[in-house]
């Protein structure tokens, strides 16, 4: 354990060393020699919690969110400022932040831990860690601390195929149950300065047809009130309203129309909102886009009418009921 005197005999040298030293490190000299003084009760807590005056231990103390056993081991020497940190503190880091035990980041933060470095291959930060799990806490300390917003492994920005956190919230929809309010994480974002409207590249999508096609209506509410484009390309020249039908979701499909998208938007091959629906068979979705002007006599792919993709009577029968009626 270091020991006070050890402290203050140290920053005793740099002082009349006249060693320059950033304010920062002075700080953490400074705490170390108030922080230290409770060595013995440290000592015997992390003896009775089994926890080994070690990086191990270290690891051990965030796997359990035991704050007091991280301060106690950061106080004897296992931090952000020691060398060995970059090798073994940084996988601790990260494990703290895919947990979501957001008291000990910020301990980390507030003691000098980057938040910005590429993890592994593929571009993944610790705020990936934070989007992917839904830990709308433990983000907010990372993006307060730095974090980047838009942090991606594709180009430009790198050489991975890491997505932006805001689309990885947005698709992470599976390791959110239980865990956390992917609403939360999305505004958290948004708020600090994330970017909306972008198509990811793994998979032709952007944020706002993401949500449409997952169904979360309240995520795709939302970036429409913070600007997001109904009308955006997206992969093959689509648009959100082609997510919202592959969806399956009314409520989406009204919200985008309702927010001005174009119901007669035609993808590379042909394929409209309208079609789509068809295609479907989903009669209510047909009926939402003809009752939005949703053009009936509009040729699909290879120049074929809608109603040519009709399959039931039904069908038929409100599609030509639309077509006399124009």
């Amino acid at each position: 354990m270091i020991r006070r005197t050890e402290l203050l005999r140290a920053l005793k040298k740099v002082v009349s060393d006249k060693a320059p030293i950033a304010g920062s490190t002075l700080l953490l000299l400074i705490l170390g020699t108030i922080s230290c003084s409770d060595s013995g009760k440290c000592e015997d807590y992390l003896r009775n919690r089994g926890l080994d005056d070690s990086w191990k231990g270290l690891e051990l103390a965030v796997e359990r969110n035991d704050r007091l056993g991280v301060d106690c081991l950061m106080d004897s020497g296992h931090h952000p400022w020691n060398p060995i940190w970059y090798i073994r503190g940084r996988r601790i880091l990260v494990s703290a932040v895919s947990r979501g035990h957001s008291e000990i980041v910020r301990l980390f933060v507030n003691a000098g831990a980057s938040v910005d470095f590429e993890i592994e291959r593929g571009g993944y930060q610790p705020i990936h860690y934070a989007t992917s799990n839904g830990n709308a806490e433990t983000l907010k300390v990372l993006l307060a601390a730095g974090a980047d917003p838009d942090a991606s492994g594709y180009p430009p920005y790198g050489e991975g195929d890491a997505p932006r956190p805001l689309y990885d919230a947005i698709i992470s929809r599976h390791t959110f149950e239980g865990k956390g309010d992917r609403l939360e994480v999305v505004r958290a974002l948004v708020e600090a300065g994330a970017e909306i409207d972008f198509v990811d590249p793994g998979t032709g999508e952007s944020p706002l047809a993401a949500a449409l096609l997952d169904g979360d209506i309240a995520i795709a509410a939302y970036l429409l009130t913070k600007g997001a484009d109904p009308n955006l390309r997206i992969w093959d020249n689509r648009r959100a309203i082609h997510s919202a039908i592959r969806g399956n979701n009314q409520r989406c499909v009204k919200l985008l129309l309702s927010s001005d998208a174009d119901p007669n938007v035609q993808a590379d091959d042909g394929i409209t909102p309208l079609v789509q629906a068809i295609k479907a068979n989903n009669f209510e979705i047909v009926r939402i886009l003809l009752e939005h002007g949703a053009d009936p006599k509009m040729p699909g792919p290879e120049g074929h009418l809608p109603i040519d993709f009709a399959r039931t009577g039904g069908m038929r029968k409100l599609l030509r009921e639309a077509m006399e009626g124009r």
